[in-house]
């Protein structure tokens, strides 16, 4: 399992906006922003 790092607000919504535009592929979205499965679910 990845380890979390910090994101500030603007990266959660750019780690958003990349997720739906990839068609909801959250496990792409994991390692193009190097983050936590959990972070891109939230």
């Amino acid at each position: 399992m990845k380890n979390d790092r910090k994101t500030n607000q603007i990266e959660r919504i750019e780690i958003a906006q990349g997720t739906i535009a990839n068609e909801m592929n959250y496990g792409a979205a994991t390692t193009h922003f190097n983050v936590s499965y959990s972070q891109v679910y939230a």
